[in-house]
């Protein structure tokens, strides 16, 4: 997981895949625990560049929803972020 965090710290904008975002969001909540940076930044990121793309990406992917990932695995202030900066499903 570490490596895919190094990964998107060295993206810039407009070379930026919405592809590593989708994986790195979905990579962060799977497993044992959760890797926090990797998800916040990678949430952050995907807000840049079209978080609605990438909600839509996901959802056809992974056979889930973000939203319905972010709110099983994450709790109280952290949740209520991460809700805020993706936006509403559509």
């Amino acid at each position: 997981m570490e490596r895919l965090s190094t990964l998107l710290m060295g993206f810039e904008l407009p070379v930026f895949n919405m592809y590593f975002v989708r994986q790195a969001i979905r990579y962060s909540i799977l497993g044992f625990g959760m890797d926090e940076d990797t998800l916040t930044r990678a949430i952050i990121s995907g807000s840049e560049i079209g978080m609605n793309k990438i909600k839509e990406e996901y959802k056809v992917r992974f056979k889930t929803t973000v939203t319905s990932d972010i709110v099983d695995d994450t709790s109280e202030y952290y949740k209520d972020l991460l809700l805020t900066l993706i936006g509403s499903e559509d």
